[in-house]
């Protein structure tokens, strides 16, 4: 590892500052809170927000085991930097294909612990499409990381980057992946009259994954990241799941149950059909399309598909679809609880137990008092 010195990091802070109409920091490392000098970058970045306002969020990847100096780095920007524990999946032969080795679970079990005790929002990812995941394997990762009371869990579709393994042509051929391009988030840039498009190569079929099935899965990952990722319905999901429903069952139940949840698979819908719209055969193919859905655009822009989701998470609330979706999602979900998980409950219990929780799913959006 290559490291500038403090005052170089110290002047390039300061240089961001006085340029950036934006309130969001990012930085590149890998694994921030790895070296012991990470402490005072992240002292420096505390000072900077205490005296200036400046950032408002920031966006580190942390060393991937959360070592005493990573607890102490979240603690102290706690309030701009969400706790993150990367998964990726919790899949072990997937783990092995990927040569990645997760967080014992001892030691998620303390950074749990130290996220409750500090009021720590804690945060993953798992990534959808990895070699030898299968969609059985992939929701069996999404029981365990709410099981485990993570906050905030976002799903994400795999794509590859140059000079990673999994770019190798061997690597390839083993799991028989297969691959569309799209463009990148925020990939345009116009400078100066030189336009630039950065295009992602997204895996979209792999030997345990089926074209058709990973397109579909699309609609899991919306109804997934619009109830536990963005929130909307998270205490719901809970809820179930303390009531014997896993959320994987609950995911394809609404899935799979057009009649009961007809508002939200059709956002579901739009967001399947969006990515398959964006993916293009060839990354030539996918630049193409970029520029002309910019020129097509009165505003000049190129949505990408994350941008695409954040819409139609708004579009649920502008459109004042929020209480009919939450109750969607309980009349689907209460259908799945058996008898025998409503031992003790009172005859009621909709009335009471669940009713107050769909209002409580409404009334934590951000638009309500």
């Amino acid at each position: 590892m290559r490291l500038f010195s403090i005052d170089r990091v110290q002047n390039e802070f300061n240089y961001i500052l006085k340029k950036t109409a934006s309130t969001y920091l990012r930085l590149a490392d890998e694994n921030f809170g790895v070296l012991p000098r990470d402490t005072e970058i992240a002292s420096i970045i505390r000072e900077m927000k205490d005296t200036t306002g400046y950032p408002d969020s920031i966006s580190i990847y942390t060393d991937k085991h959360p070592s005493e100096r990573v607890l102490y780095i979240n603690n102290l920007l706690k309030d701009i930097l969400p706790f993150n524990i990367s998964f990726q999946t919790l899949t072990e032969s997937v783990l092995s294909n990927i040569k990645r080795i997760n967080i014992k679970d001892d030691r998620i079990d303390v950074a749990l612990k130290f996220a409750e005790k500090n009021n720590l929002m804690l945060v993953t990812e798992l990534i959808f499409g990895l070699p030898g995941e299968t969609v059985e394997s992939f929701l069996d990762s999404i029981d365990k990381t709410v099981r485990l009371r993570f906050e905030s869990v976002i799903l994400i579709q795999l794509y590859i980057l140059k000079g990673s393994e999994m770019d190798l042509q061997s690597h390839r051929d083993q799991y028989s992946v297969k691959t569309k391009y799209m463009i990148s988030e925020n990939g345009y840039t116009k400078y100066k009259g030189i336009e630039n498009v950065e295009v992602d190569e997204w895996v979209s079929e792999t030997a345990t994954i089926g074209p058709v099935e990973y397109l579909n899965f699309n609609r899991i990952i919306f109804i997934f990241d619009f109830m536990h990722g963005y929130g909307f319905a998270r205490d719901l999901m809970f809820l179930f799941e303390n009531l014997g429903v896993k959320p994987s069952t609950l995911l394809m139940a609404i899935n799979n149950n057009y009649d009961s949840a007809p508002l939200l698979n059709k956002f579901a819908d739009t967001y399947k059909d969006t990515v398959h719209k964006l993916l293009e055969p060839s990354r030539e193919e996918a630049i193409e399309s970029a520029l002309n859905a910019i020129v097509s655009d009165n505003e000049g822009r190129m949505t990408g598909v994350l941008e695409a989701k954040r819409d139609l998470m708004i579009d649920v609330i502008h459109s004042n679809s929020l209480k009919t979706i939450l109750d969607e999602i309980a009349v689907v979900g209460s259908g799945l609880v058996s008898s025998s998980s409503l031992l003790g409950l009172p005859n009621d219990w909709k009335e009471v137990l669940l009713n107050e929780t769909v209002d409580i799913c409404r009334k934590s959006a951000i638009y309500l008092n």
